[in-house]
């Protein structure tokens, strides 16, 4: 069974690490996954709920402790206590620091007051350090901050070891900050699913939970409030603002037979909606789920950094020893060279780079979700900022998915129109319903109609035969007609005589040619059209857009096949965008499969890794800017992290360094670097 523990008090993006992975390696546990941002563990288990709550705080404990797991999520604030105890204890050192070099007290006391700072700010610091020795967890920043402050201690430098524990304490409460502000971005999405829903039962409104309102039930949505589930509008007209689900930044008007999507909200007028799809299905709802389960594939940057802290903090150890021993064995002065080694200690602990660089991989997705892209996971989004070759489908895709009239071909124009919508409009074909659409109404009503399965429709206009369908009724009827078109035709026939033709065909979406010159323009070096539809289609739709090439009549695991081709001859990551049920394969194999969320079928959406939640392909360059901007963003956070600590390293090496600098450069680089990954929210 699947459960989820909500955390407080963890503070230790590199301490997260170790519980995940000390829980991944439980006896009972498949799976775990600990999203530092969200403050969620979650864990795949046989073990019963009360039993694992138990096993994963005794972990937790074991590791960092005073932090809590519980599966049940108390949304009360945490103790301000830590917070008030640290201000004072930060006003109290800079008082006596103060005091101490103007020579206001007397110097034992200065120590004996430092020692007492030290003692009360650090004590959980010094009780994490020796919890992880007794459980053989030695190397982690608690260990080395408490190697670091003792050893001040024991050679007298009672105000380092003090400003050592301080300034740590301080930088822990803003690096607190930071995070929780990032955690409220990202989690904004997942806090506004509806939990109320207006259900109209037997003439009265009632308010039930959303789990109860069953599919082709009617609801009513108040001006202001968001729509709780998936359906078609019934009565009322208005606006709805889907910001939050497909990105839009415009209000879209509404009227009775349009969609409402869960998750939108309702402009100034009630609507009443007609649900189309359970609770647990809808939009909102699976963007929820999905947003959840994001941080669960990491990036390779992610998984890199946690191998990169789990031998980095020992090798700087092994370093610290070298540094303060072999001066030692040459005769050099132990106390400036032990000085250095623990200075050494302070500024070496790697919580900069394992906080930063998932923060801002979940930054992205969040950046993602807030434009209507859905990315299922930290390494998709990584992936996406170096693609080389992009295979489409075409319909539903790069085209409309629907017939539309695009010319009509008549001596008589008017008595065409009035037969073909006679006839086309008692029929429930695809081509038939896009005929009607292209043509106005009449009045003229078809009698003693028959339907030609594969052909058309047979009936009697104004007391006179008419046909309307492809060649083979026109042969049927006896009439000889010209269909050398390389787009969907529909021959009219009338009393006897060929009227004329419509054409239709599946046009082009009007954000497709403009998607594919941008995607260019970030480098993707080829598109690929591979297309079930006949030849003389793909080569229209594929010149129109300037398609590198086109592969046409394929069936689904045709499709399979072009694409593995493309994986095999690509020179980066290969992505296939889809949106129908025969697009799944074609969509799990490509390196990252991208579908077309509101006109896309939920295998298609099950299968792929991005979700394109509005129906714009122009989406798909913008995932890739938001990829390479979030990829941008957590380089120049290694490089920021890794280049302060070199640099006060050296420093503290030839004796340009002191504790002060090192702690003040340690929290420093922590801020800034999580700083910089709340730039990835936005772009």
């Amino acid at each position: 069974m699947k459960l989820r523990f909500y955390i407080k008090g963890l503070h230790c993006a590199n301490c997260a690490s170790k519980i995940e992975n000390a829980v991944r390696g439980s006896e009972g546990v498949s799976s775990a996954h600990l999203d530092f941002t969200r403050m969620v563990l979650t864990v795949n288990t046989d073990i019963e709920a009360k039993d694992a709550e138990r096993m994963v705080q005794f972990i937790a404990d074991s590791i960092e402790p005073g932090t809590v797991f519980s599966l049940e999520d108390d949304e009360e604030e945490e103790s301000s206590f830590g917070i008030i105890l640290t201000t004072l204890c930060t006003i109290a050192f800079l008082t006596l620091f103060v005091s101490d070099l103007m020579g206001l007290v007397h110097e034992d006391v200065a120590d004996l007051l430092f020692i007492a700072i030290f003692l009360i700010t650090g004590a959980e610091t010094l009780i994490a350090a020796v919890r992880g020795i007794l459980n053989k967890d030695v190397f982690n920043e608690y260990f080395l901050m408490s190697v670091a402050t003792v050893g001040a201690v024991l050679i007298g430098q009672y105000a380092e070891a003090a400003a050592v524990m301080v300034f740590f304490s301080v930088g822990e409460l803003v690096e607190d900050y930071a995070v929780g502000s990032s955690r409220r971005r990202i989690t904004e999405l997942l806090d506004s699913v509806p939990e109320t829903a207006h259900v109209i039962r037997d003439g009265r409104t009632i308010d039930v939970d959303p789990y109860d309102v069953a599919v082709g039930e009617h609801i009513s949505v108040r001006p202001g409030e968001r729509i709780p589930l998936d359906g078609i509008i019934v009565d009322g007209t208005g606006e709805i603002d889907t910001s939050m689900v497909t990105g839009e930044s415009c209000p879209r008007n509404v009227s009775a037979g349009d969609a409402a999507i869960s998750g939108s909200v309702n402009g100034m007028s009630a609507i009443t909606v007609e649900v189309t799809r359970s609770f647990s299905e809808s939009a909102m709802v699976r963007i929820a789920e999905m947003m959840e389960s994001a941080g669960e594939r990491k990036s390779q940057s992610e998984r890199f950094i946690t191998r990169f802290a789990r031998y980095y903090t020992p090798a700087v150890c092994v370093l610290a020893l070298m540094l303060a021993t072999i001066p030692l064995l040459l005769g050099y002065d132990p106390y400036v060279w032990v000085y250095r080694a623990l200075t050494f200690l302070v500024i070496s602990c790697p919580c900069a780079l394992v906080i930063s660089v998932p923060m801002t991989i979940m930054s992205g997705i969040g950046c993602a979700s807030s434009k209507g892209i859905l990315v299922k996971g930290g390494n998709y989004l990584e992936m996406l900022s170096s693609v080389d070759t992009i295979a489409f489908d075409k319909t539903g895709t790069l085209t409309e998915g629907r017939f539309t009239v695009t010319e009509v071909i008549s001596d008589d124009p008017e008595t065409l129109r009035m037969v073909a919508y006679a006839l086309e409009s008692n029929s429930t074909h695809p081509m038939a319903k896009a005929v009607c659409s292209g043509l106005e109404g009449t009045d003229v009503m078809m009698t003693e109609g028959t339907e030609h399965p594969g052909m058309g429709m047979e009936g009697i206009v104004n007391g006179r035969k008419a046909f309307v369908g492809n060649s083979r009724l026109m042969e049927y009827a006896g009439l000889d007609v010209d269909d050398t078109s390389d787009i969907g035709t529909v021959h009219v026939a009338y009393d006897g005589r060929y009227l004329g033709k419509i054409h239709l065909a599946d046009i082009v979406r009007e954000d497709a040619a403009g998607t594919i010159s941008e995607l260019r323009e970030l480098g993707v070096k080829r598109m690929v059209m591979l297309t079930g539809d006949r030849e003389p289609v793909a080569k229209r739709v594929s010149s129109e857009l300037g398609m590198d090439s086109y592969v046409s009549e394929m069936l689904p695991e045709d499709k399979l096949s072009a694409l593995e081709s493309l994986l095999y001859d690509a020179g980066g990551n290969t992505v296939f965008v889809g949106d129908g049920i025969n697009d799944g394969p074609s969509l799990r194999r490509a390196d990252i499969g991208i579908s077309i969320g509101r006109s896309g079928s939920d295998t298609a959406l099950d299968a792929s890794d991005v979700i394109i939640s509005g129906d714009g392909l122009k989406d798909i360059p913008l995932a890739m800017r938001i990829s390479r901007r979030t990829m941008s963003i957590l380089k120049q956070n290694v490089i920021l992290s890794l280049g302060i600590k070199v640099a006060v390293l050296v420093l503290t090496v030839v004796g340009l360094s002191n504790m002060w600098g090192a702690v003040i450069a340690d929290v420093g680089a922590c801020i800034l670097a999580v700083s910089n990954s709340l730039r990835a929210l936005r772009i």
